[in-house]
């Protein structure tokens, strides 16, 4: 267990944060999402935002979830990064 997840587990404790981190869970993983692609397709930071045609710190601001990306964004790195992109609906 890394350190941020001690952390979160420890956080969750609290029901009113464990309730909004759970309100974010979608973003959450969409964030973690983006950085395990760029990982396994081998790419550092620097290297996928030369094939977007971007400065690095915009990526590094969209893997720390500080800006929320469009759904163009979305598609663009993940195509760059050799993967689609699947909607499916949630379970109930």
């Amino acid at each position: 267990m890394s350190e941020l997840d001690a952390l979160i587990k420890d956080l969750k404790r609290d029901p009113s944060f464990a309730d909004e981190y759970d309100a974010l869970g979608d973003e959450f993983s969409l964030i973690q999402t983006f950085i395990q692609m760029r990982k396994a397709s081998g790419l550092t930071q620097a290297q996928l935002a030369e094939r977007l045609k971007t400065h690095k710190g915009n990526l590094s601001r969209l893997e720390s979830g500080r800006v929320s990306p469009t759904w163009a964004t979305i598609t663009k790195y993940a195509d760059a990064c050799g993967f689609g992109i699947k909607l499916t609906t949630k379970p109930k």
